[in-house]
């Protein structure tokens, strides 16, 4: 004997109303990097947590990178040159490392020449937060410009755009 339409009626419609309450589930954890969000907060109680207060009320390059991934090592070198060849751009830069291996990283840091006071490499867990607060994903990094306000303005921004921005103001 077969369901009647209003029992299958019911049962689809609680099917449904199921699926939706997983799919809110699941999408509530993630936070939005889209451009005109409001970028993720950081949180840290180390070295970061100086580096973040340092760039309150100025744009922010949040650049997110591994030693294995050949274009997150570029940019962050890419990066780190602008923000040095302009001191006075009122834009900062904030960089958090992937690797696996402390040694690694900073062997890397040293041999390109990049900042140390702006290269993080934060523990696994933190990592794991960090990740999952930006939507990234193993392998796929990039970096983030972020307006004082804390709205993200720009992905992956090259540096005739982060120079605009500047003559702009």
């Amino acid at each position: 004997m077969g369901m009647t339409n209003p029992s299958r009626t019911f049962l689809l419609a609680a099917l449904f109303v199921s699926l939706l309450l997983v799919s809110v589930a699941y999408h509530s954890g993630r936070r939005s990097t889209r451009v005109g969000d409001i970028a993720p907060a950081l949180s840290f109680d180390s070295k970061p947590s100086d580096a973040l207060r340092a760039l309150r009320g100025k744009y922010v390059l949040l650049n997110f990178w591994s030693s294995t991934n050949a274009p997150s090592r570029e940019a962050v070198d890419r990066y780190t040159a602008w923000v040095e060849r302009q001191p006075n751009s009122g834009i900062g830069l904030l960089s958090f490392n992937f690797d696996k291996s402390e040694p690694l990283f900073r062997e890397i840091v040293k041999r390109d020449g990049l900042n140390q006071q702006l290269q993080f490499r934060l523990s696994d867990k933190r990592m794991e937060q960090l990740m999952r607060d930006y939507n990234l994903r193993q392998g796929q990094y990039g970096t983030l410009l972020i307006a004082p306000d804390g709205r993200i303005i720009a992905h992956n921004p090259d540096p005739a755009d982060l120079t605009d921005l500047i003559s702009e103001r």
